[in-house]
């Protein structure tokens, strides 16, 4: 029963992904945007869904560097406090 399950929530996540990369949106409402970013919602069974692409005018491992070490330097003082 338990991987039916879990193979069932991957068809459902796949589902929602392929919709999502959808260049239309069709059936998506955008509910937000700001500076060219737009934020889309659309309900599926599993819940409401939303959708968020932030483009970044940085090469890719700057922008991973960074996530990294703010991560790090979050999680240290957590630990820490």
């Amino acid at each position: 029963m338990g991987l039916r399950n879990t193979a069932h929530a991957f068809v459902e996540a796949l589902k929602v992904f392929d919709d999502a990369k959808r260049a239309d949106r069709k059936d998506w409402k955008l509910k937000a945007e700001h500076k060219g970013d737009k934020c889309f919602n659309k309900h599926f069974p599993i819940g409401k869904v939303y959708y968020l692409k932030k483009t970044y005018n940085i090469d890719m491992e700057t922008l991973f560097q960074h996530h990294w070490n703010e991560a790090s330097f979050r999680i240290q003082h957590l630990t820490h406090a």
